[in-house]
C-alpha cells in the first residue's frame, strides 16, 4: 500500500544529509573569478533598502548586466557582518565595507579593490585552470572570507531544493522509493554540487525553477486562483535571478493547455468555461511575474517596456561577445547545441564529474539512451492514467527545445535546469526495466537451455 504523505522524518532527515555534504563540499571548492563578482555587486541591496533608486549605480552596466535578486540575497547575507564591523571599523557605508574586503566593483572597474584583485592579477595567480583558484591566493584571502559566508547561504538554498525534488518526485510517482531515488540521484550530480555551491546565482535559481516545476505539477483548469498568484510570484523571482527564469511561463502555458485539450478530448466539446478560466489563471501568472520583478529591479522602473527588451538584448548580446572570448566553449548553430546537450545528458559527465571531456564513453551513452528511451515508452503508456506524467513529458521537451534555440556557450551551469526532468524520465526507464527482467531473463534462460 502506497503511503498517503512524506513522513516529516523523511524530509529533515534528507535535509539534513544533504545541507552536511553541501557544507563540506561548498567549503572545499576553489574560488571562481565569476563569484568576486556577484557578492561584489550586492551593494544593490543596501541601495533597495534605502530607496535610493537615483544613485548613479542604477545605471551603471552592473544595474542591467544580470537580473538583482541573487545580489540582494548576498547582501542580506552579509549585511550583519557589515553591521558589526560598522560599529569596529571606520567604515561610513555598505559600499565601504566592500571596499574593506577588496570586493566592490562598478562599471568603470578603477576601483582601488578592482585593481588590486584585478582580472590580469588573478590570472598570473591562479593556480589551475582559469577561472578557478585554490582558496585564499595571496590578496584574495579578504575577498574570500565573504564569499564563504554567501557559499553558506547557496547551501541551504541546494538543501531546500532536493526537499522540493522529493516532493516533485511524490507527485510524480506516488511513492517514496522512487522519489527517493530521483532526490539523491538529483542531489549528487557533480553539476549540482559543483556548480550550485558557489557564490553565484546558480543555487537561488534553480531552488526558484524547481518550486515553479512543482507547481506547474498542481496546476489544473480548475486551480484555485491563489496558485496561479503565487506560481506567478515564483516566475517573477525566478526571472529577478537569471532571465531565462522567463522559461517557467512557457512551461506554464505548456501544462495548462495540456488540461484544456484533456478536458475537450474527455467531454468531446469545448467548455467555454474552463477556456474562460484557463485565460484568467494565465492572467494572473503574467500579472503577478510583472510586479514582481518589476519592483525587485530599479533598473525596470523607468520606460518599463523598454527596459525589459534591453535586458533581453543585451544578454544575448553579451553570448554572441563570449562566443568570440571563448571559442572552445562557443555553439554557433543548431547542430553543435543539440550535440553539447546530448553530451551532457547522455554521457559520462551525467555521473561523474567529467565536463570537460570532449568525447563521451560510448557505453555509457548507449545505456542511458536506452533506459532514456524505455522511460519515454513508459510515459506514453501512462499520459492518459497520470496527468502529471503528460505535463512532464512536455517539460522536458520544451526545455531541451528552449536550449537547442537559444543556448550559445557550452557552460555546464547552464544544463542545470535540464536534469530534474530527465532523471525523473530516466527512472521511468529504470522501473521498465525492473518490472519485465526477470521474465525477459527466464524466457532467455529457456530458449538457450534448449
Amino acid at each position: 500500500m502506497k503511503n498517503r504523505k512524506i513522513s516529516m522524518h523523511t524530509v529533515f532527515g534528507i535535509f539534513f544529509i544533504f545541507f552536511i555534504y553541501y557544507l563540506l563540499s561548498g567549503l572545499s571548492l576553489p574560488l571562481h573569478a565569476d563569484e568576486y563578482e556577484w557578492v561584489g555587486r550586492s551593494y544593490f541591496f543596501d541601495l533597495f533598502i534605502q530607496g535610493d533608486s537615483q544613485n548613479k549605480l542604477n545605471t551603471t552596466y552592473y544595474a542591467f548586466d544580470q537580473p538583482k535578486l541573487a545580489y540582494y540575497v548576498f547582501g542580506v547575507a552579509l549585511y550583519p557582518k557589515y553591521l558589526f564591523e560598522k560599529n569596529q571599523n571606520d567604515i561610513t557605508s555598505y559600499i565601504s565595507f566592500l571596499h574593506l574586503h577588496k570586493l566592490y566593483q562598478d562599471n568603470t572597474q578603477n576601483t582601488p579593490s578592482w585593481n588590486k584583485v584585478s582580472y590580469e592579477f588573478a590570472k598570473q595567480n591562479f593556480l589551475g585552470d582559469w577561472p578557478f583558484t585554490t582558496p585564499c591566493v595571496t590578496t584574495l584571502c579578504p575577498s574570500f572570507e565573504l564569499i564563504k559566508m554567501s557559499r553558506i547561504v547557496n547551501v541551504l538554498f541546494s538543501s531546500l531544493t532536493i526537499i522540493v525534488v522529493l516532493y516533485i518526485g511524490w507527485n510524480i510517482y506516488s511513492n517514496i522509493k522512487d522519489s527517493l531515488l530521483l532526490t539523491f540521484l538529483f542531489g549528487i550530480n557533480p553539476l549540482i554540487r559543483n556548480w550550485s555551491l558557489q557564490a553565484t546565482a546558480d543555487s537561488i535559481f534553480l531552488l526558484l525553477f524547481c518550486i515553479g516545476l512543482y507547481l506547474i505539477l498542481k496546476l489544473k483548469t480548475n486551480s484555485k486562483l491563489k496558485i496561479t498568484i503565487v506560481f506567478g510570484i515564483v516566475v517573477g523571482l525566478c526571472f529577478s535571478t537569471k532571465i531565462h527564469g522567463i522559461l517557467l511561463l512557457i512551461l506554464a502555458m505548456v501544462a495548462i493547455s495540456i488540461n484544456l485539450l484533456k478536458s475537450w478530448i474527455n467531454k468531446k466539446s469545448v467548455n467555454w468555461a474552463i477556456v474562460c478560466r484557463s485565460l484568467v489563471m494565465m492572467l494572473f501568472i503574467f500579472s503577478s511575474f510583472l510586479i514582481v520583478s518589476y519592483t525587485l529591479n530599479p533598473f525596470l522602473w523607468h520606460e518599463p517596456q523598454k527596459k525589459y527588451l534591453e535586458l533581453f538584448n543585451y544578454r544575448s548580446k553579451v553570448s554572441r561577445e563570449q562566443q568570440i572570448t571563448y571559442p572552445y566553449s562557443s555553439l554557433p548553430s543548431v547542430i553543435s547545441r543539440i550535440n553539447a546537450v546530448n553530451k551532457h545528458l547522455f554521457g559520462e559527465m551525467l555521473w561523474i564529474n567529467n565536463h570537460n571531456k570532449q568525447e563521451a564513453n560510448l557505453f555509457v551513452c548507449m545505456f542511458t539512451a536506452g533506459v532514456f528511451v524505455l522511460g519515454l515508452g513508459r510515459l506514453v503508456k501512462l499520459r492518459l492514467q497520470n496527468n502529471n506524467t503528460l505535463v512532464l513529458l512536455f517539460t522536458f521537451f520544451t526545455i531541451y527545445i528552449f536550449m537547442i534555440v537559444f543556448l550559445q556557450l557550452d557552460w555546464p551551469r547552464y544544463y542545470n535546469i535540464l536534469l530534474l526532468p530527465f532523471y525523473s524520465i530516466l527512472i521511468f526507464g529504470f522501473q521498465t526495466i525492473i518490472k519485465h527482467f526477470p521474465s525477459a531473463y527466464f524466457a532467455l534462460k529457456k530458449r538457450f537451455a534448449t
